[in-house]
């Protein structure tokens, strides 16, 4: 029998590697929070995780306290954070993929062969497997 739960989660950020593959082994669907840190080898799991595009949330004074303390985080006016979509359901993922627009540096290029993960220099947009997925910002 599939289990159909929808999960939200924002792990301590030394946990979302075993998150994301505890997502992934599961097969299971839902919200993670996580920093967008590009540089991080998490980030291409995540990136392909993905089932719609992440919500960027731009940092402010007040995003983040620090649990049992009420204590503000000493990076919550550095700290971008990426509200995503996930499934370990890899036809979803495939599904999402192939909806997103083929990446070029300039119209008419010949698209990347390649599967390598890259991120712009603002970090509102990422390429994966040659299709670009840009973030949504509120």
């Amino acid at each position: 029998m599939h289990n159909n739960l929808f999960f939200y989660a924002f792990p301590p950020f030394s946990l979302i590697g075993r998150r994301l593959e505890k997502i992934h082994a599961n097969k299971a669907e839902g919200i993670l929070i996580v920093p967008q840190w590009p540089s991080q080898s998490w980030y291409p799991k995540l990136l392909r995780l993905l089932v719609v595009p992440p919500i960027v949330i731009h940092p402010k004074r007040n995003l983040l306290v620090l649990p049992g303390r009420r204590q503000l985080h000493p990076l919550r006016e550095k700290l971008t954070l990426l509200a995503c979509l996930l499934s370990g359901n890899f036809m979803k993922n495939e599904d999402f993929l192939r909806k997103q627009p083929t990446f070029s540096c300039c119209h008419g290029e010949t698209p990347l062969e390649n599967n390598i993960t890259s991120t712009s220099a603002n970090g509102f947009y990422s390429v994966v497997q040659g299709k670009l997925i840009q973030f949504m910002q509120i």
